[in-house]
């Protein structure tokens, strides 16, 4: 399984990944390392890259990128000891690890390669819940009307309309989802918005909507599981049409906050479900079978 550990930034990052820290750098290739040097433990995302090489901020130990230690400056010779490394990747301006030998690809979002959408990175946003309560909120547009009133809902036409959920091989799709939305596409003018839902992964989905003529719209998410409730959230927008990317940031900036604040009080316990629950609880079934429990 992929997760992402960070931006696409050439400098150090600490990041914690299912209760591992994890150190991410680039040498002459991107590399990922148990956040802790082989010699006397000290965090190596303290210290700093030296020729292609990390070195360690305790005694100097310099790590190539395939986790070799290539120089340890007291005896001036080769280390003993080696890093433990993890696969990485660089994909949307991410970049994704792997914690296991698992087959799996990191999801894919189609947009992204296409040169007629701009793409505007937003979060990431932390949330103190488990990694499925946020990808299930992300999934449920009933709660547009009430939690993000006057931005993609309005409380007098809460209505959603039956919609399909079906499967296409290992993603399941949720089609001709209609919302109300008071301001669709920043014109001020209220109206029906047609919404698709993919559930890519236990850990990334995304939608595309489509209003009048050739308008779209699609966000691709992801969260990263930190901790049993510690989840970072990114989000990457594809819009076709025109906009600015610093208040595309800032809406979806409240919006994470409004979602924050219902997802962190959500409390466990019996639930019942109507039909425009379809999506969460296809999701829900896609968790049980994938053996994943919420921590």
């Amino acid at each position: 399984m992929w997760y992402v550990a960070g931006r696409n930034l050439e400098e150090i990052q600490r990041v914690r990944v299912k209760g591992i820290d994890l150190v991410i750098w680039k040498g002459s290739t991107w590399a990922a390392f148990d956040d802790r040097c082989a010699h006397r433990g000290a965090r190596l995302s303290q210290g700093s890259i030296k020729e292609k090489h990390l070195v360690c901020p305790y005694h100097g130990w310099e790590y190539s990128d395939d986790g070799s230690v290539v120089f340890v400056p007291a005896h001036t010779m080769k280390g003993p000891g080696k890093a433990r490394k993890y696969e990485v990747m660089s994909q949307y301006d991410l970049l994704w690890v792997k914690l296991d030998d698992l087959s799996g690809e990191i999801p894919k979002f189609q947009e992204y390669g296409d040169p007629s959408f701009m793409k505007v990175h937003c979060g990431p946003y932390l949330f103190n819940a488990s990694p499925f309560k946020v990808v299930e909120n992300f999934l449920d547009v009933s709660h547009f009307p009430f939690v993000h009133e006057g931005l993609l809902g309005d409380k007098n036409n809460p209505s959603i309309p039956h919609y399909n959920v079906e499967s296409e091989g290992d993603i399941i799709v949720a089609k001709d989802i209609r919302v109300f939305q008071p301001n669709p596409d920043g014109s001020g003018n209220g109206g029906w918005e047609n919404y698709t839902y993919k559930i890519l992964s236990p850990y990334s989905a995304y939608f595309i909507k489509e209003g009048d003529g050739e308008r779209k719209f699609s966000i691709f998410m992801t969260v990263t599981p930190m901790e049993e409730k510690k989840t970072m959230m990114w989000m990457i927008i594809a819009s076709n049409y025109p906009g600015d990317p610093n208040e595309m940031r800032k809406f979806q900036d409240t919006l994470a906050e409004q979602d924050r604040a219902i997802v962190e009080g959500l409390v466990d316990g019996p639930e019942t479900y109507v039909s425009s629950d379809a999506t969460v609880v296809a999701y829900r079934k896609l968790l049980k079978k994938a053996g994943l429990m919420d921590f």
